[in-house]
């Protein structure tokens, strides 16, 4: 009798099919994982910083700006692989800290400012320094803006402007449901 498991037949007909799983893992739908790319890359403390030309991708969403940091475990999941490899609602759950020309885009609506603290969990971004939120028909500007992109709703606070159909409002504090395009 042949020993087969053993044979070299069988090992290297194994070692040729791993870069096929390799590159159908790698080949996943896109809104199955979170795409994270950044320049320059500290691993020396916990948050690891991410330099220069950082941008974040799920689904239809994205973040980008000059600086990011992020919790070392969630950091190094990135680091094996290029991409976080959480599916569905775990890939959301990354928490980062972004300064320094950022741009939160969700669908039809970007948010710019100086800073933000993204929460994946909650759905949430929090903008702040110089908010220009857009979007079809609308623009607002203020000091602080925090938006969920699940609901679509948005809460801007500190010399608010919000122009729409030629129209200007002022406000120190402003609510507006970008699903149904008003103001509440």
């Amino acid at each position: 009798m042949k020993k087969i498991i053993g044979s070299t037949a069988v090992k290297r007909l194994i070692l040729s099919l791993v870069p096929v799983f390799v590159l159908l893992l790698t080949t996943l739908p896109a809104s199955a994982a979170l795409k994270f790319h950044a320049d320059r890359t500290n691993l020396t403390g916990d948050p690891v910083v991410f330099d220069g030309n950082v941008r974040i991708e799920h689904n239809n969403r994205s973040l980008s700006a000059d600086h990011a940091e992020v919790d070392r475990s969630t950091a190094m999941k990135f680091l094996m692989s290029g991409i976080f490899p959480n599916s569905g609602d775990d890939a959301a759950a990354i928490e980062v800290w972004l300064s320094g020309n950022i741009l939160v885009a969700a669908e039809d609506v970007t948010i710019k400012g100086d800073a933000a603290h993204v929460v994946g969990e909650a759905h949430t971004a929090v903008v702040d320094g110089n908010i220009l939120f857009e979007r079809a028909g609308i623009s607002v500007t203020a000091d602080h803006a925090t938006y969920n992109w699940d609901s679509g709703l948005a809460e801007f606070e500190g010399g608010v402007r919000l122009k729409q159909k030629g129209k200007t409002i002022e406000a120190e504090r402003l609510f507006y449901d970008a699903k149904k395009n008003e103001i509440l």
